[in-house]
């Protein structure tokens, strides 16, 4: 399970703002893993951690440690942590963790994949301040949706979005879509299916060849599939403008690049306390990307300290300019505004002109 602080769920940004006695008015948005050793197929995210010699490979976070952040987390006076996973919401103890931060008055957000969120369940949450669900839909139909997901699932979806909508107390119900080849054609008809539902926003964010889209690849959309989504989702907008619809090239002025990465507003919280700036780094963990431990420093000294400084201001400086403009795909490709891509692709978070030079997007 992973926890993060903020006022929105990922992939719109999110803040944790530390209030009065935070120096400088600092703002940031720590999420804890905690990862589930069992749990099937449909998780929208890889059940593994994956193998780091030098980083614990523990599985779950301890209540204690739940305790201990969570104190952290009211005296900076978070604004909200979000759960997420594996699928939080199966783990035994996940009442107690919510009665936790319930305790010290941090407002609470659930990533859930909605397979066995019932109309109980929704009504206890309603008890812990529980502020908003994110859900993930893949496609208008069972048969698309399904194909993801597992057999089933979708109906079970479309069921707990419309429970969420009748009888939880949350402000907001997001959704995630997983966008390629399979579900391209859908577009509006999920947006539309979405906006009958009363979805407060949907999220389009491309399939990468990660975790279970490793298996996917043949459906990961070409750079002419992500330009014509991007910019269909630009026109849906004004036809929908009762849910709020993004796609996954940062709303900015082609003139004036505006920050928005989550990284500027939190990290990530590995089980073991290891932390991370944000989720893509699992794909190439090192020691060189961790931020600190939560076993060993708060997470006030943690967000202070020199490696997370320099990350953010790495963020401001790509946000800063578009360092590549040699194709028609650069405003819609990931080198221009994302620190943790280029990590990936380049071993580095701003890319050289050299990189550049050898790029094959």
């Amino acid at each position: 399970m992973n926890l993060v602080f903020c006022n929105t769920f990922p992939p719109v940004a999110k803040v944790l703002h530390l209030g009065k006695n935070t120096p400088n008015n600092t703002e940031f948005y720590p999420i804890f893993d905690n990862n589930f050793s069992k749990f099937h197929g449909v998780c929208g995210f890889s059940v593994e951690k994956y193998k780091v010699s030098h980083l614990s490979q523990k599985r779950e976070m301890e209540l204690e440690t739940f305790e201990k952040l969570a104190s952290q987390m009211e005296k900076y006076e978070v604004l909200k942590i979000i759960f997420n996973g594996g699928e939080p919401t199966v783990r035994k103890d996940f009442i107690k963790i919510l009665q936790v931060f319930y305790q010290h008055e941090i407002p609470i957000e659930i990533a859930t994949n909605g397979v066995d969120l019932s109309i109980e369940k929704i009504e206890i949450f309603n008890q812990y301040n529980v502020v908003g669900y994110t859900l993930s839909i893949e496609g208008k139909d069972s048969k698309t949706h399904d194909f993801i997901r597992g057999p089933g699932s979708f109906n079970k979806v479309l069921t707990c979005i419309s429970n969420l909508k009748k009888y939880s107390n949350a402000f907001a119900i997001d959704v995630e879509v997983t966008y390629g080849r399979h579900n391209l054609s859908q577009v509006e008809d999920i947006i539309n299916l979405l906006s009958q539902l009363g979805v407060t926003s949907v999220k389009y964010a491309r399939l990468k060849p990660w975790n279970w889209g490793k298996t996917l690849a043949h459906l990961i959309p070409s750079k002419e599939d992500i330009i014509k989504l991007n910019d269909q989702l630009e026109n849906l907008r004004a036809k929908y403008n009762g849910i709020n619809i993004s796609g996954d090239v940062p709303q900015f002025n082609k003139a004036l690049k505006i920050a928005g990465c989550n990284i500027t507003t939190g990290f990530e919280i590995q089980p073991d306390g290891n932390v991370l700036p944000c989720r893509i780094f699992e794909q190439k963990l090192s020691g060189s990307i961790s931020l600190g431990n939560t076993n060993n420093n708060t997470i006030y000294e943690i967000w202070n300290n020199h490696r997370s400084q320099q990350i953010r201001q790495n963020v401001k400086t790509l946000y800063s300019q578009f360092l590549c403009s040699r194709c028609k795909f650069s405003f819609y490709c990931a080198t221009n505004y994302c620190i943790a891509e280029n990590y990936l692709k380049f071993g580095r978070f701003i890319p050289s002109k050299k990189d550049l030079r050898k790029c094959k997007v």
